[in-house]
């Protein structure tokens, strides 16, 4: 199954843009990726990441902290290893 056939795998993909651009400690760029696999694939479990991105954008802080509260509230069967 290919990215153009199924949102949630252009979404996985997103995804792991995003937590690169992270990684590389472009937050603004990684929150533009969890933006979009959140629009393609809307997961509760993307409020963390989202989280992970503003907190590291100064000024985004109360941003971060509704993401991770969102994160908390939906993402019930979240696996505490996977980001």
């Amino acid at each position: 199954v290919s990215a153009d056939d199924d949102p949630k795998v252009a979404a996985l993909a997103a995804l792991r843009q995003g937590n690169a651009l992270l990684d590389t400690g472009d937050a603004v760029g990684a929150l533009a990726k969890y933006e979009h696999a959140m629009a393609l694939y809307p997961s509760p479990k993307l409020h963390f990441n989202i989280g992970e991105a503003l907190l590291a954008i100064p000024g985004r802080e109360g941003a971060a902290h509704e993401s991770f509260t969102r994160f908390l509230a939906l993402a019930k069967d979240a696996n505490a290893d996977v980001k």
